[in-house]
This record gives C-alpha cells, sequence and structure tokens, in this order.
C-alpha cells in the first residue's frame, strides 16, 4: 500500500471519501475520516501525501469549504519524489483545479484542536 504513485493514491482518497459517503457521513465528517483512514500511509510515501492531501482540499473545496488544516498543509506542500509522466500530468491537472477552486468564496473551518491532532498524527 505504501508503494502506490500519484494516481493510485488519489483514487484511494475518493474512494474511500465515497465510501464514508455512503455510510451516511457529511462531506465534512468524511474528509476527516479519510485522513485519518490514510494517516499511516501519508507518513510513509510524500505522494499518498500530496494525493491525500490535495484531492481531500479539491472535494471540500467542491463542498464550499475546506478545513484549516488542509489549507495549512497546502502551503507547505511539495512533492519530493520523482513522478512518472501520467502522474506529472494528473498531479499538474489537480493543481489547476485546486488553485481555480481556492479563488472562489469558500468557508474556512477553523478547529484548533483538530488541526493540531492533524499535525501529531502526521508528526509535523
Amino acid at each position: 500500500m505504501h508503494d502506490i504513485n500519484y494516481i493510485e493514491a488519489k483514487k484511494l482518497t475518493i474512494e474511500s471519501y465515497h465510501e464514508f459517503i455512503d455510510e451516511g457521513f457529511s462531506a465534512e465528517q468524511a474528509i476527516p475520516a479519510v485522513f485519518e483512514n490514510l494517516v499511516i500511509s501519508m507518513k510513509k510515501n510524500n505522494k499518498i501525501l500530496v494525493a491525500v492531501i490535495q484531492n481531500l482540499s479539491i472535494i471540500s473545496l467542491k463542498h464550499n469549504f475546506i478545513p484549516d488544516y488542509l489549507l495549512n498543509k497546502l502551503s507547505k506542500l511539495k512533492i519530493n519524489t520523482e513522478l512518472n509522466n501520467n502522474e506529472i500530468l494528473e498531479y499538474t491537472k489537480d493543481k489547476v483545479e485546486l488553485n481555480v477552486l481556492l479563488k472562489n468564496n469558500y468557508t474556512l473551518d477553523e478547529d484548533e484542536h483538530y488541526s493540531k491532532r492533524a499535525d501529531i498524527l502526521l508528526g509535523t
């Protein structure tokens, strides 16, 4: 699981989100549930970290909100491993979509306690 590429990690993030939604979670509940579900993998693989943070941010912004712990991570988010050509295309497409969504109006979901928890979980 820790050896997956950016595209596979993105797909896993989206599938995990939809599983939580299908279980009756709201978007506001599903986002942190996916984050916690994938945190161990994010700590072990930078591609997974970037895919999860970037795509959970896209999902939340499509619902007109973003949790502060995701927004804070976006400013520091960097790919520090090599991407293949397909991964570069997908990552770039996601980055463009994210930047467009960040220009729209959205609510910042601030939760100092959970932001600290997210930092602790990721060891940052």
